[in-house]
């Protein structure tokens, strides 16, 4: 099944949450997994910006799953 992922995983850095989370070795995990084909920091993931690019990004780089970690999905479900 994890071979035919293609994920891609985005974390925001904004609202405290980079501060709160070791990135350096939140990447290197994502980084252990082969089906993990693109990891990105974004200061705002909640930003019509961000949003663009993980659109252009599914495309360009044939993502077919995401992980995003960012704000409650309470605050912001409808964006994502």
């Amino acid at each position: 099944m994890a071979e035919n992922r293609n994920t891609g995983v985005y974390v925001c850095t904004g609202c405290g949450i980079g501060k709160a989370l070791d990135l350096s070795l939140l990447s290197s995990v994502a980084g252990e997994y082969a089906w993990v084909r693109h990891y990105k920091e974004h200061p705002c993931l909640c930003s019509a910006d961000a949003h663009q690019k993980i659109l252009d990004e599914l495309q360009e780089k044939g993502l077919n799953t995401l992980v995003i970690a960012a704000c409650s999905p309470r605050q912001y479900q409808e964006q994502f």
